[in-house]
């Protein structure tokens, strides 16, 4: 049932969605028109959306956060089982392990499928949308004609896997780096445990925890060396697909072949699909 309330509120803000695309259109044609009472309009149907949106919004994340809690409840449960059958014997740092593992393998897990289920429904819906749009009149450019069927959807593609090829290549060390880091912590956090529970707090036992501490130091630099890497791409790749769509509809614009509303739609919907099909480089 959580999931297909989950499946419900993310197709409902799709459709939302689609729906703020044709608001674009609208929107700016009646600007052009100089349309008074259809921008009044326009306003009224922006709410409706916004309210609409913001309920499929909540929706998903109660939905998310109902379906992480019982997947850790399981989990946990089959762990902790599992260690007391065990007669208590299991590996170093078991607490953080079924505390802390079985918490973020199961919220991380949500998340990622509940957002990858956004975006292939997302740009499964808008792919269609760029196609119709790109079926106008020809361009004339410099005494040429040009008419590429679906222009805008192969261009969006273009861009969109473009950037997941590099943001795959830049998030290689990212891995390495994050599976180092995760170890070196528990390797900190059980010394300190260990220190805790045998009260040993001479010099040699300092020695120790100040080591294991410089080694997580390293890991953790080497991390944000990776993080920062990646950031700078994502960050270009995010900030170019905000001024790129306009661009590239803007040739029809100028040529008289669509209206100003076309361009704000054609813009809106290459941007959803651009996002929607960069889904690996945001995750």
């Amino acid at each position: 049932l959580l999931i297909a309330a989950l499946l419900g509120a993310i197709l409902l803000e799709v459709g939302l969605l689609l729906r703020f695309n044709t608001w674009n259109r609208d929107l700016f044609n009646a600007l052009e028109a100089h349309d008074a009472h259809g921008v009044l309009v326009q306003s009224g149907v922006l709410v409706a959306i916004v309210v609409g949106m913001g309920l499929a919004s909540g929706g998903q994340m109660l939905a998310r956060r109902r379906l992480a809690l019982g997947w850790r409840r399981w989990l946990t449960q089959r762990l902790t089982a599992g260690w007391i059958a065990a007669g208590g014997s299991a590996p170093a740092n078991v607490d953080g392990r079924i505390a802390e593992d079985a918490r973020v393998s199961t919220e991380d897990a949500v998340e990622l499928v509940a957002s990858l289920v956004h975006a292939f429904c997302t740009s499964a819906g808008f792919i269609g949308v760029l196609w119709a749009l790109s079926d106008h009149a020809p361009i004339q450019l410099g005494g040429i004609a040009f008419h590429v069927p679906g222009y805008l959807l192969w261009l969006a593609l273009l861009y969109a896997c473009g950037g997941m090829a590099v943001a795959l290549l830049a998030g290689r060390p990212l891995i390495r780096s994050t599976d180092a880091r995760q170890a070196r912590e528990a390797e900190y956090r059980a010394a300190l445990v260990r220190t805790r529970d045998q009260a040993n707090y001479d010099r040699e036992a300092h020695g120790l925890l100040h080591r294991l501490f410089h080694d997580l130091a390293e890991v953790f630099d080497r991390q944000s060396r990776a993080y920062a890497g990646l950031e700078f791409f994502v960050c270009i790749v995010t900030r170019l697909g905000l001024g790129l769509p306009y661009l590239v509809a803007t040739p029809a614009y100028l040529a008289g072949v669509a209206s100003l509303g076309w361009l704000m739609q054609a813009a809106q919907a290459f941007q959803t699909v651009t996002t929607a099909l960069g889904w690996p480089v945001a995750n």
